[in-house]
């Protein structure tokens, strides 16, 4: 495609930047329930005196349950590539060039990022440029689409290496343009990085040194988007907010309403000298070992506690909702509710594993354009046919050992080949399998070696026992046997020697 005038892509920087500043609060949202800063249940608390308002504050951030993360954590786990076929190479252990760019560019850890932010947020990315495969955070990326889901253009902000300049990054097909510009935000005391907000990135703020565009082979967009629609988080942001309601309101009754509660009637209201007394809380503080001493006439009556089943009842159900509604195995979200039984758990998780290989269905035309531009950037056109590139995914039901050696087992013993029973019903990667064909052969000639030193055996003992005519010597009593009638294995290889055997020994 042709590169485009420098004016024309900075108009559509600008407008890409303003789509991704309007989505910036959303992924920012997603984020805070995914890492256990949901907003707190029922902020308002106007009127209140300082002390009372910090106390209601840290009760609210204790009502908070991260369960958005264990919508993501459960599925995380579950998707991995296990290998990638080519056009060239279409071997089960996967392409070996395409292998390479795995290894080399650490591809699964970055994936797994950009999968974390897909599952979070909705968008995860992952971009190709001279310095390599990159993840790119969503906070600061934005693709552009057209009706038919193709990306047209993208933009992107990170700091550099040296952690020094701000660069931005907008492609088009067939090109890149990069800029940078010094990074006002410095580093924390540890050393570690904060993300500068967006404002920091602006096209319309600092000085933005543009560097010539780089070309790139073929027509794509070297940003590519994972998509999932706004996350699963945003799916179920209700029954997320009503389970930290409810909970708060259970721990408002377990501080206020929980313990039994005493209550004095008919105390006088003056003393023996006549004076009035001045009572206070701390005339009637209780321990284990404390005695109280009553005036006569003086009633005490204590309340009982309150049943806090019943909300804890309700919290319960709205996690089963929860689980219901996300399709995540109930198990995962309530411990208590976890099945013993391998086919009930079975059971659960089907419905997470459609949605997983629903996920991996939408994914997959991304990444098998993300590994042929790649092989197109090593110069290797015959492996850059996307159409022809196959992802061979990690099983995502992840069954225990007993599980997958039991279907293994099952399908040998129904005539299924082992290296297609291991893949299918095992769920072993191709290098497993490789692993597995290499350990077959080896132990077929073990097999072949122990046969031969055991016939050996057998036939010195069989040459110890035969008395044959021929030389004695009836001095020491030793016999030596006609060299005819002797079988001896010939110094050759084992399947020569056990020819030998099947064929009497003879040589």
């Amino acid at each position: 495609m042709e590169i485009q005038p420098f004016e024309e892509d900075e108009a559509y920087i600008n407008y890409l930047y303003g789509q991704l500043s309007r989505r910036r609060k959303h992924i920012k949202d997603m984020n805070s329930w995914y890492s256990g800063r949901a907003p707190i249940p029922l902020p308002d608390n106007s009127g209140s005196s300082a002390d009372v308002q910090r106390a209601w504050h840290n009760l609210q951030k204790k009502a908070r349950v991260n369960a958005a993360c264990l919508l993501v954590d459960s599925r995380l786990p579950r998707i991995g590539v296990h290998s990638v076929q080519s056009a060239v190479d279409a071997s089960a252990d996967g392409d070996d060039e395409i292998e390479a760019f795995i290894q080399e560019s650490d591809f699964k850890l970055k994936l797994t990022d950009a999968l974390r932010d897909t599952l979070t947020s909705g968008k995860g990315y992952l971009a190709l440029t001279e310095e390599g495969l990159m993840h790119l955070s969503p906070s600061h990326t934005f693709c552009d689409r057209d009706a038919a889901g193709n990306t047209v253009a993208a933009i992107a902000m990170y700091v550099s290496s040296d952690r020094k300049h701000r660069i931005m990054l907008f492609a088009r097909p067939g090109y890149y343009r990069l800029a940078k510009a010094e990074l006002n935000v410095p580093l924390q005391a540890t050393g570690e990085w904060v993300c500068p907000d967006l404002a920091e990135f602006s096209p319309l703020l600092g000085e933005w040194q543009w560097e010539e565009p780089v070309t790139v082979e073929g027509e794509s967009v070297t940003i590519y988007e994972l998509s999932d629609g706004d996350g699963i988080i945003y799916r179920h942001l209700p029954t997320l907010a009503r389970i930290n309601h409810t909970i708060l309101q259970l721990g408002i009754l377990a501080a206020t309403q929980a313990f039994r509660k005493t209550v004095l009637s008919n105390l006088p209201k003056y003393d023996n000298a006549g004076n009035e007394i001045q009572y206070s809380a701390d005339m009637f503080e209780t321990a284990p070992d404390a005695l109280l001493m009553l005036p006569d006439g003086v009633d005490i009556w204590e309340s009982s506690a309150t049943d806090l089943n019943p909300i804890r009842n309700v919290v319960l159900d709205n996690i089963k909702i929860l689980a219901a509604e996300s399709k995540t195995p109930l198990y995962i979200l309530s411990p208590e509710s976890s099945t013993s039984s391998a086919e009930g758990a079975s059971m659960q998780n089907e419905p997470l594993i459609f949605d997983i290989e629903s996920l991996e269905m939408r994914i997959t035309s991304t990444l098998r354009r993300l590994f042929a531009d790649a092989m197109l950037a090593r110069g290797d056109s015959e492996r850059a046919d996307a159409t022809k590139i196959n992802i061979d995914w990690v099983n995502p039901k992840r069954p225990s050992d007993v599980e997958r050696m039991s279907a293994v087992q099952l399908a040998t013993s129904a005539g299924v080949p082992l290296t297609v029973a291991l893949r299918k019903f095992g769920g072993f990667s191709a290098l497993d399998i490789a692993e597995v064909e290499r350990i077959q052969g080896n132990q077929a000639l073990r097999d072949l070696v122990v046969a031969n030193a055991t016939a050996q055996q057998n036939l010195n003992q069989q040459a110890e026992q035969q008395q044959t005519p021929g030389t004695e010597d009836t001095e020491q009593g030793n016999t030596e046997p006609d060299p005819r009638n002797r079988q001896v294995l010939n110094n050759t290889s084992p399947e020569a020697n056990l020819s030998n055997q099947r064929n009497g020994g003879a040589i």
